[in-house]
């Protein structure tokens, strides 16, 4: 599962990259309700969401990835149900996700030359989960794409979510609180 999720994932970056548009300030004034899930979001000029594992399967509460590109910036929303037994209660299962999540933007810096990843960071969502965010930028042929990838787990949900952020500038800090600001996965 862990290769199939790099591939989609990395597929998903790639799509993004291509939807970027050069153009910064997001007004948070839309909102999508679906899938036990809730968040403000700038107006959207495409809005997808299907299986996590295969376009062709819908997205469920227990998992599902929600697409979305704006002229501002794009993001891919990933959620799925804690495959293990019990909740992450302790440090170590949280950095254990917080490990995979590093490992994957390891994998990109890898594979571009001019990939320039910042040190990971915490903070706390107004609805209370513990966020890890990395933000990463990297040159393609004709401009410097910035990224942010966070990844928190959701106790009342049960859920894991996973939200990436592309643009052409270097605001994906600001951008990451925004979303939190206005998500809730959970009544």
């Amino acid at each position: 599962m862990k290769s199939s999720f790099s591939i989609i994932f990395t597929l998903i970056i790639l799509f993004s990259i291509g939807s970027c548009k050069r153009k910064d300030g997001s007004n948070f004034t839309e909102s999508f309700e679906d899938f036990g899930i809730s968040m403000l979001h700038p107006k959207f000029e495409k809005l997808e969401s299907y299986g996590f594992d295969q376009k062709h399967l819908p997205a469920t509460d227990n998992s599902g990835v929600l697409m979305a590109g704006s002229k501002e910036h794009t993001i891919t929303l990933f959620w799925f149900t804690n495959p293990f037994p019990g909740e992450m209660k302790t440090e170590e299962e949280y950095s254990n996700m917080k490990l995979r999540l590093a490992s994957e933007v390891a994998q990109w810096e890898r594979a571009e030359q001019d990939f320039k990843v910042n040190p990971g960071n915490y903070l706390t969502s107004p609805v209370g989960h513990r966020v890890f965010f990395q933000t990463w930028s990297y040159k393609d042929a004709s401009a410097r794409v910035y990224g942010a990838t966070s990844v928190w787990y959701c106790k009342q949900s049960r859920r894991i979510f996973q939200l990436n952020i592309l643009n052409t500038s270097e605001n994906n800090d600001s951008l990451i609180r925004k979303y939190l600001d206005g998500f809730k996965c959970h009544g």
